[in-house]
């Protein structure tokens, strides 16, 4: 399991883009990549390594680390790192 997945909310961490949210559309797994969809129906390729995942807290959106937490049903669950809250 890896801690982005379709439909997650994003930022861009560098190059021309930076600071630009996006939510991502398709992950090539080989390439370690993923293909961003933002706001103004542009579609940007660009390294994981380059992304954050967003967390919308009421109106704004912050950036958070991702963790893995097994569950009492032995199921593996997406947390957040400084809170240990579930991420769905």
């Amino acid at each position: 399991m890896k801690k982005l997945r379709k439909g997650d909310t994003v930022i861009i961490l560098t190059g021309e883009n930076k600071t630009k949210k996006g939510i991502i559309y398709k992950i090539y797994k080989k390439k370690n990549k993923a293909l961003l969809q933002n706001g103004y129906a542009k579609e940007i390729l660009i390294n994981i390594s380059n992304i954050s995942f967003l967390k919308k807290v009421k109106s704004h959106y912050y950036p958070i680390k991702i963790g893995f937490k097994i569950d009492k049903k032995g199921q593996k669950q997406r947390v957040s790192k400084k809170t240990g809250k579930i991420i769905n």
